[in-house]
């Protein structure tokens, strides 16, 4: 156990205190830094008057020792890892590296011959090894919920080390997908050109499909035309027997008071037809159609639009009625606010770097 005063500046930093760091004066202790895409023990003592620098088992001295000073003094470890590491080549916050792969169940496909699945590069292997690894951390961490600084880093290197393998593994589906766009996207190349040009001909307000609409509406206007007039000419030979009928009964009536005018004053008078009561013609927006067998169609249904005349008073209304569609638009908006270097703040909204929170 480490208890010279010698070591006072390398317990001071493993409790967060890191005092000033010389690059001539490398102080005594355990540290580690970084070589590659891992982390070297180093341990630097005084013996006999002379300084030792140790890399793992390498010792260092010169120039050299000033160096891996400056790139290991932000880093102290404690005794207890750097033996660990020293012994056995990982630190405690490594994830394990010895990972069964996860069985193929038998409702995948298997490889077939010449696919080459021992091949550490080939599909199943990586897919065995990352669900593999995948299904180790769980359990792990299942077992053993982080509670020190330690356990934090090993979930956080494991993490790391998973969402790494993920990514390697989308890049190689993105390699082995690429001939296969590549030609797909030659095969549109070579189709949607003529596809397209014909869908414009021929689709909703290309020439052709104008040209029918053309005639139909004027079709519609001739049919409606004669159709109101002959509507017209019906409601005025209504109104005009009403007219008749009306004439009729009032002459009636008083050829009976001037005759008999006591059975008329005692009769109840006849109903008289009113012609104003005769409803107007109304004349339906007459059908065709156009085309033969399956094809006929007629006419397009109006594009219905809207006009925003206050866009204040819209927005007022969405917002109280919590529109899911102005909601996300004005969440997206937000979180684009809050991920600005700038660090932009908008009314209403609390930015996770006010609370020291983040999502």
């Amino acid at each position: 156990m480490i208890d010279s005063d010698e070591y006072a500046w390398w317990r001071a930093a493993l409790d967060g205190c890191i005092g000033p760091i010389v690059e001539t004066e490398p102080m005594s202790g355990c540290y580690r830094f970084r070589r590659g895409a891992g982390w070297e023990p180093v341990a630097i003592w005084w013996e006999l008057g002379f300084l030792h620098v140790m890399i793992g088992q390498e010792r260092v001295s010169g120039d050299v020792v000033n160096s891996v000073w400056l790139a290991c003094a932000k880093h102290p470890v404690s005794e207890e890892d750097y033996w660990h590491r020293f012994q056995t080549g990982r630190w405690p916050s490594d994830p394990p590296d010895d990972v069964p792969p996860q069985p193929v169940s038998n409702t995948d496909e298997l490889p077939g011959p010449g696919h080459n699945s021992g091949d550490p590069d080939s599909f199943a292997t990586m897919r065995a090894e990352l669900e593999g690894d995948i299904a180790e951390a769980r359990a792990y961490f299942a077992r053993n919920p982080v509670r020190s600084k330690t356990d934090a880093d090993k979930c956080e290197n494991w993490r790391r080390r998973i969402y790494d393998a993920a990514k390697a593994l989308d890049e190689r589906r993105k390699a082995e997908k690429k001939p296969h766009q590549d030609a797909a996207d030659a095969v549109d190349a070579q189709y949607f050109p003529v596809i397209r040009s014909a869908q414009e001909f021929s689709g909703r307000n290309g020439p052709l499909d104008k040209m029918g609409q053309g005639f139909i509406a004027a079709e519609q206007a001739r049919l409606r035309k004669e159709a109101e007039e002959r509507a017209r000419a019906e409601h005025a030979a209504c109104v005009a027997e009403a007219e008749a009928e009306r004439k009729r009964l009032e002459e009636e009536r008083a050829a009976k008071l001037r005759d008999d005018p006591v059975a008329a004053l005692t009769e109840p008078e006849p109903a008289l037809p009113d012609p104003a009561d005769i409803p107007p013609p109304v004349v339906e927006a007459p059908k065709v159609m156009i085309g033969t067998g399956s094809t006929r169609r007629g006419a397009q249904s109006a594009q219905h639009t809207a006009t925003i005349n206050d866009p204040a008073k819209l927005a007022a209304h969405l917002v109280a009625q919590r529109h899911p569609d102005l909601m996300e638009c004005l969440q997206k908006i937000a979180n684009a606010a809050a991920r600005s270097r700038a660090r932009t703040t908008l009314p209403g909204v609390t930015m996770s770097w006010e609370t020291g929170r983040a999502a």
